[in-house]
């Protein structure tokens, strides 16, 4: 994976978005805006840790953001392609779901 390129691409989560195209399909939430407040990647050895913090996620959010941040590893997106994912509010050309193993919830403030 291109450790590099991920990180590029997680640094463009930051900030208040349309998270459409990254929240599941069938989804019934309305509002899917949603202010990310930390995006990155983080190497620990041979480990690769996405760490993300938010006001609120929608379901499946981060495991959609996670699976295209390894799609942009592969090669097969661009960092660049993140705002154009995005901005399209098309859950089809995000990345695939990463699966739930692995995913923790570390935190939750009020």
């Amino acid at each position: 994976l291109d450790y590099a390129s991920m990180q590029e691409a997680a640094a463009r989560f930051l900030g208040e978005h349309d998270f459409t195209a990254l929240s599941a399909s069938r989804t019934t939430v309305k509002n899917k805006v949603r202010r990310i407040l930390k995006s990155e990647m983080v190497r620990q050895g041979n480990r690769l840790t996405f760490r993300v913090e938010a006001r609120g996620f929608l379901h499946h959010m981060v495991r959609n953001m996670a699976g295209t941040l390894v799609d942009v590893g592969l090669g097969k997106l661009k960092p660049s392609d993140i705002d154009c994912i995005i901005e399209s509010r098309d859950r089809n050309r995000a990345g695939p779901t990463a699966p739930a193993e692995g995913l923790y919830l570390v935190r939750i403030w009020y």
